[in-house]
């Protein structure tokens, strides 16, 4: 039967730290990343909603469309496509913390008087 020394027991002690910090990252990691696009309600009231939306590279969007004025503030800015239902595209440059959006909604059609 072979003792277990000193060093042999530091060693082993030593890998199962490694091995809890590896596992640590790998779940950090996972939480901090999502692996789809996805949008998380921050607050609502009769006035305003409030949401953080997650938008993961080249995963485009379903086709959508804004009919309440709205305000993005990107978390981490970064160019997105736009693509419209003809097809035509632009780019849009959303710089980190600086708002931009539409505070206004679609013209509504007047009526003649």
């Amino acid at each position: 039967m072979r003792l277990e020394t000193p060093i042999h027991r530091a060693l082993k002690y030593f890998a199962v730290a490694i091995v809890t910090m590896a596992a640590t990252i790998t779940v950090l990691r996972s939480q901090e990343t999502p692996a789809k696009t996805q949008r998380i309600p921050q607050f609502e009231n009769e006035d305003v909603k409030v949401w953080k939306s997650i938008v993961m590279p080249n995963a485009p969007l379903t086709m959508h469309r804004h009919d309440h004025p709205r305000v993005l503030i990107a978390l981490s800015g970064g160019t997105m496509k736009i693509v419209d239902s003809t097809g035509a595209s632009e780019s849009h440059l959303w710089e980190t913390g600086k708002p931009t959006g539409s505070l206004r909604t679609r013209p509504t059609p007047r009526t003649p008087t």
